[in-house]
């Protein structure tokens, strides 16, 4: 094996015995020809030597402990249920939120172009006269196309005369 493999092994498994025998002898016979990994070997059982947690054993926490995180946990679901949760909640929407600002600068941004792009045109008293003139014209223009020149001389919202059209005299 090579220094670094050695290392990785030094730092994990050899140190928590979980190597097979074959691996411990590859591992011995590389330290008796690598100062190097020699010394990390010495750091490692070193520290090896600080007490460890022994495996199986349970560690239950002080029961203070336990009444601190009950204790919270009540107080947040009293806020919660009443008048503060509801103020928190309403709160809520009043936080700055940067990406809540983006998106209504883009949307307004959106909004202008388009009405500067297709502007909101009413109707004014000046274009229904125009339009109810426009119409008229129109159909005069269907009556004179047809040649149905009685139809001219009947209808009260068109008083036009032959005369009107023909100098006779």
């Amino acid at each position: 094996m090579r220094c670094f493999k050695i290392r990785e092994r030094l730092v994990t498994d050899y140190r928590d015995g979980e190597l097979g025998k074959r691996e411990i002898a590859q591992i011995e016979e590389h330290l008796r020809g690598c100062e190097a990994c020699c010394e990390l070997f010495e750091e490692v059982t070193r520290f090896a030597t600080l007490p460890r947690p022994e495996r199986g054993i349970e560690m239950e926490p002080d029961s203070r402990v336990w009444e601190n995180i009950d204790r919270k946990i009540s107080r947040k679901r009293g806020e919660a249920r009443g008048i503060q949760g509801l103020l928190d909640f309403i709160t809520m929407f009043f936080k700055p939120h940067p990406a809540l600002k983006t998106a209504v600068a883009f949307s307004l941004v959106v909004m202008i172009g388009v009405m500067i792009y297709f502007p909101i045109r009413t109707s004014t008293p000046i274009d229904l006269e125009v339009s109810e003139y426009l119409s008229e014209q129109i159909e005069m223009m269907s009556i004179l196309g047809s040649g149905d020149f009685e139809r001219l001389n009947s209808d009260d919202d068109f008083p036009i005369f032959e005369a009107d059209f023909f100098d006779w005299a």
